[in-house]
């Protein structure tokens, strides 16, 4: 009886918070995000969302990426999903099956997700190699002390391992093992373990590494050489690192929830040269930054990589924008070395290339070779005029470049010539404990 109302309670339980889901999404009060979406539908992001869509995180995983972070554990996981469901069956077990079975799915939609497969694999890779030790550990056990059997008890022949095997099954596994925590360590060490803005670049002769600082070095020279009230314009996937290291408020930054405000930095990168200054007044942004893979083959993953989601993303907010227009005329390719009218005047391409032309960066190579995407650029020479070039790293990954300002403006500074480099910031105004802040009636400019 008390089973029975316990049961029943459970089912009303469960009914009850089905039916407040339901009618919380259904009346509005609360919907489903862009994301859980995108698990239920892997279709969903690509055509709604191409915010969504951008993050390499949220990328359908590759084969190989479950090897390369399960590695061995693949060859035992499945034992421990068959013996899971058929040996001995407990509430316990079952649920670790579904865990692995949702986890698994979850995990092919979005590469960020194998975090949650991770600990399911673990707990049944490790039933699957309980089971095939215990097996083994019988088989001989048995074949050394034996075993008693009545003698008028009938004989039941039951297929067993040989020792042989058994001991072989034993070492192999604990190999492999062996194998998995290496690949492990190893995975922690060089894949997991570098800051994302200082990067190896291999080793010397005599063993010593190769940093790449030139990140690190360029988000110093911005927090150094800036007013501390500037405002950086850049993509938002550097949005947390120029907070971060620089100390300087970004327009956008990793925490991508206002759709609109980074469809609206997109679209000053992909627009000309002089909408893409309105755009970044309008924004109240002093600098713009960039990054640029041609000079040391960051595999595509600069801001030219990105362009055609800087479209996309601004198209979804500004139906004006059309990504056809960005590529090609004649073949219908989005090449740097080819470019269409509307890439070669978009600030994107300029901010990349301007001077780059001139560059030769590696010996056999021509002068304006893009390392990263293996081509000569098409269109080298032109100038920027509402734009200046104030910073580029060692090898360009970093490239700053400042908003200058209406040249029918006066500068308040130095007899009229202007200081591209100085803000208007309000003087600090005394204060007194009898009269509080001293208020000239209007707000007082330093020098």
């Amino acid at each position: 009886m008390v089973s029975a109302i316990v049961n029943m309670f459970k089912w009303m339980l469960g009914l009850g918070f089905l039916g407040l889901f339901l009618f919380l999404t259904m009346s509005g009060t609360t919907r489903i995000s862009g994301r859980v979406m995108t698990l239920i539908d892997p279709s969903y992001a690509s055509s709604h969302m191409p915010l969504i869509a951008s993050v390499a995180e949220h990328a359908s995983t590759k084969w190989w990426g479950y090897y390369n972070e399960l590695a061995m554990l693949l060859l035992f996981v499945p034992l421990g999903l068959y013996y899971s469901l058929v040996h001995k069956i407990t509430h316990g077990k079952l649920f670790v099956a579904m865990y692995c079975v949702f986890a698994t799915y979850f995990s092919c939609v979005m590469t960020r997700l194998m975090l949650i497969l991770a600990p399911a694999a673990c707990i049944l890779a490790a039933i699957g190699v309980s089971h095939i030790w215990g097996k083994a550990a019988k088989a001989i056990r048995l074949a050394i002390i034996g075993k008693k059997v009545a003698e008028d008890a009938p004989i039941q022949p039951k297929r067993r391992l040989t020792v042989e095997l058994a001991f072989s099954v034993i070492v192999v596994s604990f190999l492999i093992l062996k194998l998995y925590i290496y690949h492990s360590m190893e995975s922690a060490a060089f894949a997991f373990s570098n800051p994302v803005f200082v990067s190896d670049w291999g080793r010397k002769p005599d063993g010593s590494r190769i940093i790449n600082d030139e990140f690190r070095e360029s988000y110093y020279w911005l927090k150094q050489n800036t007013d501390p009230d500037s405002k950086i314009m850049a993509w938002w996937d550097y949005g947390y690192q120029i907070a971060g290291m620089s100390n300087r408020t970004v327009i956008v930054d990793n925490n991508t929830w206002n759709n609109t405000h980074i469809a609206t930095v997109g679209k000053a990168l992909i627009s000309d040269e002089e909408t893409g200054y309105q755009i970044a007044r309008s924004l109240d942004a002093k600098y713009v930054l960039v990054y640029f893979g041609g000079g040391q083959s960051m595999n595509t993953g600069d801001d030219m990589g990105k362009f055609l989601w800087f479209v996309r993303i601004a198209a979804s907010v500004f139906p004006g924008i059309v990504e056809e227009t960005y590529y090609n005329e004649q073949d219908y390719s989005f090449e740097v070395d080819k470019p269409s009218k509307k890439l070669r005047e978009s600030l994107t391409y300029k901010f990349l290339y301007y001077r780059f032309g001139e560059m030769q960066i590696y010996r056999g190579y021509p002068a304006g070779y893009d390392y990263a995407r293996g081509l000569e650029i098409g269109h080298k020479k032109f100038d920027l005029k509402y734009f200046r070039e104030v910073y580029t790293s060692k090898t360009w990954a970093v490239r700053i470049y400042e908003v200058l300002d209406p040249e029918n403006r006066a500068n308040p500074y130095s007899n009229g010539q202007w200081d591209h480099r100085r803000l208007l910031t309000p003087e600090k105004q005394e204060y007194s404990a009898e009269s509080g802040y001293q208020n000239s009636g209007g707000d007082i400019y330093g020098k």
